[in-house]
């Protein structure tokens, strides 16, 4: 029996695979679909005194778990991978790399080196993380893109270094091998970075804000390597040091949730990999605190909110006079399995079966769910805390792409016959234009519709619920992780490899 997850349907099998098979088909995706998203992976473990790690799969079309002695600690940082059939074959907690068998893959001991991984041996203490890909035209090799931190800035947006790790799943009698580490695809002061498949359905466009330059850094990864295209200075505004961004699903536009200024819609170009139409949805002062996101499977609507609400922004009113903007769920002062584990909503993500899992702050054992992510206003089903967990959570985020973007009708750029050809060589290719592309000539601001209020994050708690500074409390957190980590005789606990 699958956990009851807030569905009408979860108990009756046959129609469960029938909506499944039914959503798979309006999204495009064949019974050969690219699952690399199918394992989501998540602890903390010794710290909060679980023995096993925990994964979470989507096989049957709804969500399972699975309690493995995964070697290492999930503590905010995760990236996991699973193959086009959607078996495990690797992931990282930002220290180091393991294959399905949770052993140490070769080359992959040292991932994100410097002072704050021998620091934080329990974890890398960021919230960005990254994502991993089939690399483009190379049978069975993966691209792992991870960001580090500065020494001494634990838990923020921005990081000094955008890094990939080239990685082959052919090596090792299929457990896989690094055959290049940690090499610099961008430094300066980054947030996360976001891909995007491209209009050939083979190569992905990584796009990574620069915060100081408020520019974009759009690159080409294609059988070649990684290339910088272009560098867009379309939106100067848009960048600080709290913001998250997302593709949507079908490619067509890419969005910054930033704290400070606002909402932030661009359409993208999967051809030439060009941002336009910039697009903002001013926030009130001073600012609007853990910004989030997420998309519906069909790219109709956007779920942005903080920890304390989430809202469906309607993508088809965009460019009207006043946006379709509503309120979907607010945060009730709920805790899992009881206080003090409160279940503020954190960051969301959609998973293979087509609905959203908003993770939860405060090592709770729980994720709201958004049931039917594709309807308008309420009968998207908020559930919150709909999907009991096993474990504690301390809030392991997996951020995956759109793996499974599909043909682009009549797309100029849709040329290949997928008959995927190989390299001998991958390169870093540095971007030899001559000046970024300059910044729009206007920018949109978008209108809320007449008596709909977004309030400040400071607001009193009877306009608004009780504000919180979740720096602070990631701060602090990790104080309690270091504290904990001189004290304890780390002889006693398992062998980190």
């Amino acid at each position: 029996m699958p956990p009851h997850i807030g569905s009408s349907y979860s108990s009756y099998p046959l129609m469960r695979q029938f909506i499944l098979s039914l959503l798979l088909l309006l999204s495009g995706v064949t019974a050969q679909a690219q699952m690399h998203d199918n394992h989501w992976i998540f602890g903390y473990t010794y710290a909060a005194g679980n023995t096993d790690g925990t994964l979470l799969h989507f096989e049957k079309g709804y969500p399972e778990f699975r309690l493995e002695d995964v070697k290492q600690d999930y503590f905010y940082y995760a990236i996991v991978c699973s193959d086009s059939a959607g078996n495990l074959i690797f992931h990282t907690d930002g220290r180091q790399l393991r294959n399905r068998l949770h052993q140490l893959m070769p080359g992959g001991e040292v991932i994100n080196p410097g002072k704050m991984r021998e620091e934080f041996w329990d974890g890398y203490p960021t919230l960005t993380g990254g994502m991993a890909i089939p690399a483009p035209g190379r049978d069975n090799f993966y691209y792992l893109i991870h960001t580090t931190l500065k020494d001494g800035e634990p838990i923020t947006i921005l990081c000094p270094e955008l890094l990939y790790t080239l990685i082959d799943m052919n090596a090792n009698n299929g457990l896989g091998a690094v055959v290049e580490a940690n090499t610099v695809i961008a430094t300066g002061e980054l947030p996360s970075p976001t891909l995007i498949k491209h209009g050939n359905r083979r190569d992905w466009w990584l796009i990574v804000g620069e915060y100081l330059s408020k520019t974009y850094l759009i690159y080409l990864i294609d059988p070649s390597g990684i290339h910088l295209i272009q560098q867009q200075a379309i939106a100067p505004a848009s960048l600080t040091n709290e913001s998250y961004t997302e593709a949507s699903p079908d490619g067509k536009y890419f969005v910054l949730n930033d704290s400070h200024t606002g909402l932030w819609i661009f359409d993208f170009d999967r051809c030439s990999g060009n941002l336009n139409n910039p697009r903002v949805l001013p926030y009130q002062p001073p600012a609007f605190w853990t910004s989030t996101l997420a998309f519906s499977p069909d790219s109709r609507f956007l779920y942005a909110g903080t920890h304390l609400v989430s809202y469906q922004v309607d993508m088809q009113s965009i460019d009207n006079e006043t946006i379709a903007i509503d309120t979907i769920g607010r945060y009730e002062f709920g805790a899992s399995p009881a206080p003090p584990y409160w279940t503020q909503f954190s960051l969301p993500e959609m998973a293979a079966d087509g609905k959203i899992y908003y993770f939860t702050f405060n090592n709770s054992r729980a994720y709201h769910v958004l049931n039917r992510p594709t309807m308008p206003l309420m009968a998207s089903d908020m559930a919150q805390r709909g999907l009991i967990l096993p474990k504690h959570n301390m809030m392991t985020r997996c951020y995956f792409p759109n793996y499974r973007l599909g043909k682009w009708e009549d797309a100029p750029c849709d040329t290949l016959a997928f008959a995927p050809g190989s390299e001998d060589r991958f390169s870093h290719i540095p971007w030899s234009g001559n000046k970024p592309q300059s910044a729009a000539d206007s920018i949109k601001v978008l209108k809320l519709p007449p008596g709909f209020y977004i309030p400040p994050s400071d607001a009193p708690p009877g306009e608004f619920y009780n504000p919180l500074n979740m720096k602070t409390i990631f701060r602090q957190e990790l104080e309690k992780r270091k504290n904990s980590a001189t004290k304890t005789n780390k002889d006693q606990l398992p062998k980190q490899e």
